[in-house]
């Protein structure tokens, strides 16, 4: 099963299974060992990901956020500002 599908957890557990079948090993003491390996090796995936997230919500802030933010703060004081006439000498 190890050698079809090309997975290296896979292999592991399959390897895991095979020593504890020679050495006479309770196999659930092995898959217990396996799953928390497993999922110590998820976690630590979660959290190089998590890590990395922020570089990638940089760009998407400055591209989509930080226009519609500047627009809200702007817009009002510009339109009060061409309807109180302070903004003809500069041809607005």
């Amino acid at each position: 099963m190890a050698e079809r599908i090309d997975s290296d957890d896979l292999r592991l557990l399959a390897s895991a299974l095979t020593q504890a079948d020679l050495f006479g090993i309770p196999v659930a003491n092995v898959l217990r060992a396996q799953a928390d390996d497993l999922r110590d090796r998820r976690f630590q995936q979660a959290r190089e990901r998590a890590r990395k997230a922020p570089i990638w919500m940089i760009p998407a802030i400055a591209l989509f956020f930080c226009p519609i933010l500047f627009l809200l703060i702007f817009a009002p004081l510009i339109l009060r500002l061409r309807a109180s006439g302070a903004l003809k000498p500069f041809g607005f």
